[in-house]
């Protein structure tokens, strides 16, 4: 089941608030986006929404590990 655009934006707010403490140089990778999109749809993420998410934290300048979607 594809996100949302509700759960899209939440899953980028979720992040975006637990990166806000994390680690200096810390880089946001496939498997947190993953968890995060499970705690917020509950379901797996897939390929195509784990690339949604991380294009949109990309766009908002979050670091991003390199990682194929």
């Amino acid at each position: 089941t594809p996100l949302s655009e509700a759960e899209l934006k939440e899953v980028v707010r979720e992040i975006a608030a637990s990166e806000s403490t994390a680690d200096p140089g810390h880089a946001i990778d496939h498997d947190e986006i993953e968890r995060f999109i499970e705690g917020v749809a509950h379901h797996p993420g897939n390929p195509e929404d784990i690339r949604r998410v991380a294009v949109t934290l990309a766009a908002a300048g979050w670091p991003l590990e390199t990682f194929d979607t």
